[in-house]
């Protein structure tokens, strides 16, 4: 959830991956805004947070394989949970092996921060259209910089971050592959215009991250890892990361005061 190849489209990353690996921090040639549309790539900065210290090997004693991915989960008893919809996912409860949602589709170059490349499933699609809409009305732009990614591509950005930052802060950032939100293609990562590194923990202070905290919920979505609960999601705080479940759920989940996957354990 923290890279620089986090937030690019899935177009982008397989390049992005071939220049990491022949030393090069970020995509080369990455066109201009003014050009194409398309933002520079972002760098790997992280704003409000501890400085990384980059690892070239895992934590001594301790694997660098991500957890199973084979692990299944148990449906909500919510009619079968329709693919997963409500999977309370984490690191030990996973997806089934090969899963990709029904019903993918481009996100709306208008709410999207790339110019193509990213995707959601076409039940959500509805409900980012109201939230971005009703940001628009409040005086906030909001753009989507990440949805869904396969299990491969969740690999490769582990892999990556493993050889970048070492095992034990990877574990803390990302998803293992096979666990992540992203694959349920109903969970986006958020931005406005002109953000240069839409992975900025500092984006939660802005007025784009303060209105999306205060009324995502609203609209069904529900903020996956907010600060301070690192012990109960896994994860280190995003306040970019929303998943879409719909709006009478996205209520008692903020009425609840409980983490989303605290919520959503609770459904089975």
């Amino acid at each position: 959830m923290r890279t620089a190849l986090r937030a690019l489209p899935i177009a982008l990353v397989s390049a992005a991956l071939l220049l990491t690996a022949c030393g090069k921090s970020r995509a080369a040639g990455t066109p201009s805004p003014g050009r194409t549309g398309l933002p520079a790539t972002p760098t790997p900065t992280i704003s409000g947070t501890a400085t990384r210290t980059a690892s070239a090997s895992p934590v001594p004693g301790r694997s660098a394989t991500p957890a199973a991915s084979g692990a299944t989960v148990v449906p909500s008893g919510r009619a079968a949970d329709n693919a997963y919809f409500l999977a309370p996912l984490d690191k030990t409860v996973g997806l089934p092996q090969g899963f990709v949602p029904p019903g993918l589709t481009p996100v709306p170059r208008a709410y999207s921060y790339y110019s193509s490349g990213i995707s959601i499933r076409s039940d959500v699609l509805s409900g980012l259209k109201g939230l971005v809409d009703a940001a628009q009305k409040g005086g906030v732009t909001l753009l989507v910089f990440s949805c869904y990614r396969s299990y491969d591509l969740q690999l490769a950005i582990w892999s990556s971050d493993v050889k970048q930052y070492g095992l034990a802060k990877t574990e803390q950032m990302d998803a293992p592959p096979g666990h992540s939100e992203h694959q349920l293609g109903t969970a986006c990562d958020f931005t406005n215009a002109g953000t240069k590194n839409p992975v900025d923990q500092g984006w939660g202070e802005t007025a784009a991250g303060r209105w999306m905290a205060a009324g995502a919920w609203k609209y069904g979505w529900a903020l996956s890892y907010p600060r301070g609960e690192e012990a109960s999601t896994g994860y280190e705080y995003e306040p970019w990361h929303f998943r879409y479940i719909g709006v009478d759920l996205a209520r008692r989940w903020h009425d609840s005061g409980l983490t989303l996957v605290q919520l959503l354990r609770g459904l089975g």
